[in-house]
């Protein structure tokens, strides 16, 4: 999962998952969601392929890794269709 959290180790949140500079009008709404949970909170964006899934979800980790406090080891990004990912799951 490396590849795809490059802010683990200081780095922005990759291009390979910020493919779109505008952050989708939802982006806050989770945002605010993810920020009310609890310490084991998980945001799951399920639709189509090609939509923009995994870019708004790298704007998500974008504005959370922003916020003063944020552990960046606690900001996941897993992309389910990555064939990495794919066998390490076991699909």
């Amino acid at each position: 999962m490396r590849p795809w959290n490059t802010h683990w180790a200081g780095a922005p949140v990759t291009e390979r998952i910020l493919k779109h500079p505008v952050a989708r009008a939802a982006v806050p709404k989770w945002v605010a969601e993810l920020q009310r949970g609890t310490d084991d909170q998980w945001l799951l964006h399920p639709g189509p392929r090609q939509v923009g899934k995994t870019t708004s979800l790298g704007h998500v980790a974008q504005r959370l890794l922003a916020e003063p406090g944020t552990d960046p080891r606690q900001v996941v990004i897993v992309p389910a269709d990555d064939p990495d990912i794919l066998e390490a799951s076991e699909g």
